[in-house]
């Protein structure tokens, strides 16, 4: 044991216990995270058909909006621990410190233990990373499979063998059923190395990759296909999907709408957050099908933990949509370009994503001069060359798609933060070397000008803050980085550089430091929004309520007068959508359909099903909203306002005494009883 852990670099260690502490501290807070994925890993556990399938209801009527391969791993943990918050929260936890300390490894064996240090470092103080690791949603698990993946393909690159290409395929591919699209980010440099990097012939890389692409698509496509091939009446709809096939889901509302965004209402592209165009050509505010809309997601789960917690207040300061029309940087609020920010190529420095992604975004850029300027490659590329050209292909393709893609939610960025992590890490030490043996040109000044840039952002961020608690700080960052830059100026050509140099620029990294690692704790001291991720001060000067006053509160009241008077239907209650079913499902043990999918819009009801489903025993309470514009997510379709209709006109209104507890808040809602039969 002693000799083991003299092994253990001190300094990488204390790194992990860190990323630990920030992924797992006061982790009760979050409750049950994404009550939407977390109901769906409770039905998993219900029958192997809804483990298959990702059924999001017990009784297998819709399916969650995304692949099966995160969440199957998350109904692991809560078959083995039981069924808990916690249990299904430990998979994110476990993957946000196994993915530091792989980059680590990733980048120390390449460049040094201090490259190494500096990039686990970061990636372990990405705010935006470490909010998305406190809650069971499916980026840190992808993060996970995209670093092991990188580890094989370098292998791959290095050893020309085909054995470990289509090792990357295959966990490439697994990655692809845990967000779909989003894993094929890092393609284009894995291409690129195996061509540049590996000692073939180019008609060898070229039967390689078609090999492993061949075996990519056919591990990508494996669940759909079999999904699709099943009969549609023998599985569950395929939820935020228009035609009720993965294959729509794949290319429409997880594809091609995050780029161009969702065109109208009814499932999948009106089911993320877009919804249909409202008149006046903007969108409803909705969180979309990877986290629940700015209300929240539902009450109190059964254990009396929080549910999960929507946004602050409108008019707070960087909480998307600058109600003040100031353009401050910093936070950001759920829902569509409020969440966002206007697609551009400064967008990653907008004030809805700087403090969750920026803060050493500069360096990485600056980082990327000083190593295409390193040296002049030559084919094949070498083993540091390669790792390069990984990174640099890692960050850049997803700095194109998050500064110009129409729809996406803030969380998605951690997968961008390796990339930014090892960039600086290895690039950093490089610019010291440059500016310590006083090379000429560009390359001796990109070391003061990367600090300059990185100082300049931070502080800017710091300042975007509304409160006057900040503008300290921001100066103080301002004025210690124009310290620092000054004195490697003083000290460019003196012999002193080395030591006091080196002093200077470890302490201007430091202080670098503290204003990320604020950041990341915040979602510690009060959780963020568990279905739209964040981190940053805005948590902790605004009071995060449940979704919505009364509206998707657990009424214990409907739930004793369910128990009374249902009579073994399959489903216990109907509703419009996931957010309202979210609670009761996670307070019961009984089915809840959700006739229109997350949030309603998918048009999975016919009048025709629905009176077949009513005869044939299957459901007889409806809650339905009273009116359009009480209702959450997009428009109804004409399906759903064709079964609205019908339930309307063919069913009882229970009087809200018998079922509701308090009708204050909540007189748009109608209990709707339609018996089997016509009895």
């Amino acid at each position: 044991m002693k000799s083991m852990m003299k092994r253990i670099d001190p300094l990488l260690f204390a790194i992990l216990i860190l990323a630990t502490l920030l992924s797992a501290w006061n982790l009760s807070q979050v409750g049950y995270g994404n009550t939407y994925y977390a109901v769906t890993v409770k039905s998993m556990l219900e029958s192997a058909h809804n483990f298959f399938f990702a059924s999001y209801d017990a009784g297998g009527f819709v399916t969650v909006d995304k692949p099966p391969v995160a969440l199957w791993i998350q109904a692991a943990s809560a078959w083995i621990f039981g069924f808990s918050g916690w249990s299904i929260l430990l998979p994110q936890v476990i993957a946000a410190v196994l993915s530091v300390a792989l980059l680590y490894r990733l980048v120390a064996k390449r460049f040094g233990r201090t490259s190494g240090l500096i990039a686990a470092l970061i990636l372990a103080l990405s705010p935006i990373s470490v909010a998305v690791s406190r809650t069971n949603n499916l980026d840190t698990l992808l993060i996970l499979v995209l670093l092991i993946a990188t580890a094989t393909l370098l292998r791959a690159a290095e050893r020309g063998s085909v054995k470990w290409l289509l090792v990357t395929a295959l966990i490439v591919g697994i990655g692809f059923n845990i967000k779909m699209l989003q894993a094929y980010l890092v393609l284009p440099a894995f291409f690129f190395v195996y061509l540049f990097g590996t000692r073939l012939s180019w008609g060898k890389k070229v039967l390689h990759l078609g090999l492993a692409t061949i075996l990519l698509v056919g591990v990508s496509l494996s669940w759909a296909v079999a999904v699709d091939a099943t009969p549609k009446d023998q599985r569950p709809y395929i939820g935020s999907s228009e035609n009720n096939t993965v294959m729509q889901l794949i290319v429409g509302h997880n594809g091609a709408s995050r780029w161009s965004g969702p065109q109208h209402g009814g499932g999948g592209k009106g089911a993320d957050g877009g919804g249909q165009a409202l008149k006046d050509g903007s969108r409803p505010q909705m969180g979309g099908q990877d986290g629940p809309p700015p209300g929240g997601q539902g009450g109190s789960p059964p254990n009396g933990q929080p549910g999960q917690d929507g946004p602050p207040p409108k008019g707070k300061p960087g909480q998307g949509g600058q109600p003040d029309g100031k353009n401050r940087m910093g936070g950001g609020g759920p829902g569509g370009q409020s969440e966002t920010g206007t697609p551009g190529l400064l967008r990653l420095f907008s004030s809805q994503l700087a403090g969750q992604i920026a803060w050493f975004l500069g360096m990485a850029l600056f980082s990327i001069i000083a190593l295409v300027r390193w040296k002049r490659p030559s084919l094949p590329l070498g083993k540091k060359a390669s790792s390069v050209l990984l990174w640099v292909g890692w960050m850049l393709p997803m700095i194109v798609f998050f500064s110009f893609a129409s729809f996406f939610h803030r969380y998605y960025l951690a997968t961008l933060a390796p990339g930014i992590a090892a960039l600086v890490g290895i690039g950093l030490p490089l610019m010291w070397k440059q500016y310590r043996q006083h090379v000429p040109g560009l390359k001796g000044w990109l070391l003061p000008l990367s600090l300059l840039v990185t100082g300049g952002v931070q502080s800017w961020i710091l300042w975007g803050q509304r409160e006057t608690i900040y503008t300290l700080p921001s100066v103080g960052m301002l004025v210690c980085t124009l310290l620092g830059v000054g004195t490697l100026l003083l000290l460019r050509h003196k012999k002193s550089v080395n030591r006091l140099g080196k002093q200077a620029v470890a302490g201007m990294m430091v202080l670098f430091l503290i204003a990320p690692l604020f950041w990341s704790i915040t979602p510690i001291i009060h959780q963020s929004n568990n279905g739209l991720p964040a981190a940053g001060p805005e948590l902790l000067s605004t009071h995060q309520q449940g979704r919505g006053p009364g509206k998707n509160q657990v009424d214990n009241k409907l739930i004793s007068y369910l128990k009374k008077n249902h009579k073994n239907e399959k489903y216990w209650l109907a509703v419009d959508s996931s957010m309202q079913a979210d609670p009761y499902a996670l307070k019961t043990d009984r089915p809840i359909m959700a006739m229109g999918g997350f949030n309603g819009g998918d048009p999975i009801l016919t009048v025709d099903k629905l009176k077949q489903m009513v005869d044939d025993g299957e459901v007889r309470y409806f809650l339905i909203s009273t009116g359009e514009q009480n209702r959450q997510g997009p428009p109804q379709s004409s399906k759903q306002t064709a079964v609205t209709k019908w339930l309307q006109e063919n069913g009882t209104v229970v009087p809200t005494k018998e079922w509701q507890s308090d009708s204050n808040g909540r007189n748009n809602q109608q209990l709707i009883e339609v018996k089997q039969g016509g009895e």
